[in-house]
């Protein structure tokens, strides 16, 4: 029982500490800044095969209030493929709908071909009936 208590008090003693974060640490934390700066982060960690951040950088860009453009999505969208992370492929696919911009070819062929890495044929077939 005491260690839960430890861990839950040590847990409470870190959300309170990050509330209060000042600007000056949340500048220190900051990575990028710009929409260029946030496509090559992008670039950078589908290189370094740590596809499973792609999504958290994404986040990062929504709450520094940086809207993403296509060419973001495109990255983020091959990144995915390259991971073979489909459900996340698809994620932004839908967020690229919602943001206001309309899919091209190139990004169907990136959900299709990310499909094919997922050994999933029946999804592949749901993308191109929905161009």
């Amino acid at each position: 029982m005491k260690l839960l208590q430890s861990i839950y008090s040590h847990h409470r003693l870190l959300g309170r500490r990050f509330l209060c974060a000042s600007t000056e640490a949340y500048a220190r934390r900051n990575y990028a800044n710009n929409v260029s700066e946030y496509n090559t982060v992008v670039l950078s960690v589908a290189a370094q095969r740590k596809h499973y951040l792609l999504r958290d950088v994404y986040y990062d860009m929504l709450l520094d209030g940086v809207q993403p453009t296509r060419d973001v999505f495109h990255s983020l969208i091959v990144g995915t493929m390259k991971g073979s992370r489909l459900q996340d492929a698809l994620y932004f696919k839908d967020q690229m709908k919602a943001g206001g911009s309309l899919p091209d070819v190139a990004l169907y062929n990136f959900l299709i071909s990310t499909c094919g890495k997922c050994n999933n044929s029946d999804q592949a077939i749901r993308v191109c009936l929905c161009v």
